[in-house]
């Protein structure tokens, strides 16, 4: 289990620029990674924003912060910080716990709401897991949208294309193919109709979100 912190607290900016740097280049090395839009990628100045993408590889959080200066949190799996060496450095990049078996914690979504209005951006994958080989989208939790409503903050769609071929769920070990991320224009969730209610609102933008990220499954 995680150890007892606060995790609001921001990570150190040289540890994350260090993991950012050997990432990037063993990425470029093993999977040929390219970058689409990120010229929608908000600016290091533009406060909190929710970053949300489909999930097929543990490699995931890290692709998707390649190009983004901002402060990025990530809400990750409680379980994983128990794991060795993995669980040290994603406490220490700035992880926050979420329990996937009570669908998150009031104490989880109290943090990030904090972490978003400090003007950190926070990366979320609202499938709660890796998808499968075929690149399907699985079902999108309806947390993510929630989350960005209750703090008033815009979302960052990204799609990681390419990912089902390298280590989707059926794998035990991940296989070097090519990888591609795209960031896709600034999604706000609204009311797309006054009768609506508040859940019924939640869900469609949460359909509109998962529309959006739906993409091709090979990279050209």
């Amino acid at each position: 289990m995680p150890r007892r912190q606060d995790y609001s607290d921001r990570p150190s900016k040289a540890f994350v620029e260090v993991c950012r740097t050997i990432v990037h280049l063993l990425s470029k090395v093993f999977w040929r990674i390219e970058f689409e839009g990120i010229e929608n990628i908000p600016s290091s100045d533009s406060g909190g924003y929710l970053i949300v993408s489909n999930h097929l590889t543990y490699f995931d959080p890290f692709w998707i912060s390649i190009p983004i200066k901002h402060d990025i949190r990530y809400l990750a799996w409680d379980e994983a910080f128990s794991w060795p060496v993995v669980g040290w450095c994603i406490e220490r990049l700035g992880a926050i716990p979420l329990s996937l078996d009570k669908g998150g914690t009031v104490s989880t979504l109290r943090t990030a709401l904090k972490v978003l209005k400090s003007g950190a951006a926070t990366a979320i994958f609202p499938e709660g897991e890796r998808g499968f080989e075929d690149g399907k989208l699985l079902e999108f939790k309806a947390g993510a949208v929630n989350l960005a409503i209750k703090a008033g903050v815009p979302i960052l769609p990204v799609t990681i294309i390419g990912a089902n071929k390298i280590w989707p769920r059926e794998y035990k070990f991940p296989r070097f193919r090519k990888v591609k991320v795209r960031y896709h224009p600034v999604f706000r969730p609204e009311n797309s109709d006054r009768k609506e209610s508040e859940k019924e609102s939640v869900q469609t933008n949460t359909e509109k979100l998962k529309e959006i990220i739906s993409a091709p499954l090979s990279v050209n």
